[in-house]
């Protein structure tokens, strides 16, 4: 039988098990792909520990002051995995000292969660937003996906670090000076430095009163490497297509069937929305390639609402050119895009010939 202290220490075998009591147990929640799960957390006589249960059936079970025998687990980071395969027995109390209960409801603080092993789950950090980027959309690897993400940079008393938002949690009206709490995110890594990354469905609240307002927004430490952006100009446009998208924020301007159908939210949509998608020819480096802007990327260039015509539209870019720009991009998809200098004026104060 393992401790607690010795599975945050140790390497996992599937025939591990462990004795803990059940101190607190959330809500199920489903993740984008539709997968349940809830988080509870649990202790021994040696310490804490975070657990995420895959087995739904078994929510009741984990209720809080119930002491459960669990064999068969896995870990990820100091958070353990309850999966399909994992055996769930109850079994008879034990005593948790005060100072293991107390420790169960300590907020974690930034240079803990950089201490944190990667992929350990985090619950209710609180921190002051000292930078906030715009929402920009990214490229999902494993499934090519087109997702909306923002970087905040964060701080405590005890240091700061980048947060990445994802998909529904960039909907938050979050910006600088703002104190937030957000109930669960990832410690991970990006260019080899930590960082916060949240989960899906995590909850961000903005903070009326807090300790932290008095925090200064200098960043102390170089945390975050800002994207490498390359400096180029627009010289052509390939194509400008305008498409029925959904409606609804959560579904990020997709395209309808024929039939009005959105394939993410499945719901008819009678009032769909008109979304851009423009292909450029772009120079930089001596190089000339082809890059695909997506709707908010051509909102951003052009400062505003584009016209609901697609021949319209490419009226509007071709009278902008050449646009002198600065951008980022993922597998020739423009992921962010800025004109350059204000070497070129918006297109709606330029002079038609």
């Amino acid at each position: 039988m393992m401790t607690v202290e010795t599975v945050k220490q140790s390497a996992i075998k599937n025939s591990d098990s462990i004795k803990v009591k059940i101190l607190r147990r959330e809500e199920i929640t489903a993740a984008t792909n539709g997968r349940q799960s809830f988080d509870v957390m649990m202790a021994d006589e040696s310490d804490i520990i975070q657990a995420t249960v895959y087995q739904i059936a078994k929510h009741p079970m984990f209720k809080v002051g119930s002491t459960l025998m669990i064999t068969d687990f896995l870990k990820r980071g100091n958070t353990l995995i309850i999966t399909s395969r994992t055996k769930v027995y109850r079994t008879g109390t034990i005593d948790i000292p005060q100072n293991i209960i107390d420790k169960s409801t300590q907020q974690t603080d930034i240079n803990a969660a950089k201490a944190s092993p990667m992929k350990t789950t985090l619950h209710d950090m609180t921190f002051k937003v000292i930078k906030a980027s715009p929402i920009k959309m990214q490229t999902i690897k494993d499934s090519n996906e087109e997702v909306p993400m923002r970087t905040l940079i964060v701080k405590d008393h005890s240091g700061s670090i980048p947060l990445t938002l994802w998909r529904d949690s960039t909907s938050a009206a979050v910006d600088k000076g703002d104190v937030i709490k957000i109930n669960k995110c990832n410690r991970a890594t990006f260019s080899s430095k930590p960082i916060l990354s949240s989960v899906s469905n995590a909850t961000i609240t903005k903070l009326q009163e807090s300790q932290l307002e008095d925090l200064s927004d200098s960043n102390s430490e170089d945390e975050f490497t800002a994207p490498n952006y390359k400096i180029g100009i627009i010289d052509a446009i390939d194509t400008c297509n305008m498409y029925d998208s959904c409606s609804k924020p959560s579904c990020y301007k997709k395209k309808l069937t024929d039939d009005h159908i959105c394939p993410i939210c499945k719901i008819h949509d009678s009032h769909p929305l008109k979304a851009a998608v423009v292909k450029v020819l772009i120079t930089y480096a001596n190089t000339c390639s082809t890059y695909t802007m997506f709707h908010d990327m051509v909102m951003k260039l052009i400062n505003g609402n584009p016209p609901t015509d697609a021949g319209e539209l490419s009226d509007l870019l071709a009278n902008m050119l050449p646009v002198h720009i600065s951008f980022t991009h993922t597998n020739n998809k423009i992921t962010d895009i800025n004109l350059h200098h204000d070497e070129v004026e918006p297109a709606a104060k330029k002079q038609k010939l």
